[in-house]
């Protein structure tokens, strides 16, 4: 951006929110985290360039097309937690998943909910 290059400035912003495509597929939480702090980094380089006035009209139309895509959070922290949860399940669906063969009983609410989601899912 201190270049004024705005190819290379569109093409790294527009990297970095494909970057956040692969991590956000993790069902986990420091996954979606981190992909969310990756997606945090365009958009303060997209700011960054907006200021210079550095992109052009057709690059700011692609960036914001894929800006849209992140803007509403919806669902996104309900299933982010139902990933995370749901991540325990082999544990107290087979026991033998664990390191010993101790049998662990299912705890809380959560555990027996995404019990009844597993046999559902499948």
């Amino acid at each position: 951006m201190l270049e004024k290059d705005m190819d290379r400035a569109s093409q790294n912003i527009l990297s970095l929110f494909a970057l956040s495509k692969p991590v956000d597929a993790v069902p986990f939480t420091v996954s979606r985290l981190v992909g969310i702090s990756i997606r945090r980094m365009a958009v303060r380089a997209l700011q960054k360039a907006t200021e210079l006035d550095l992109l052009t009209e057709p690059q700011l139309l692609e960036l914001d097309r894929i800006v849209q895509n992140h803007c509403d959070i919806g669902d996104r922290w309900t299933i982010i937690m139902s990933d995370e949860m749901a991540s325990n399940l082999p544990v107290f669906e087979n026991p033998a998943h664990t390191r010993t063969n101790m049998r662990i009983p299912a705890r809380g609410h959560d555990a027996v909910y995404f019990i009844g989601l597993g046999s559902n899912r499948t």
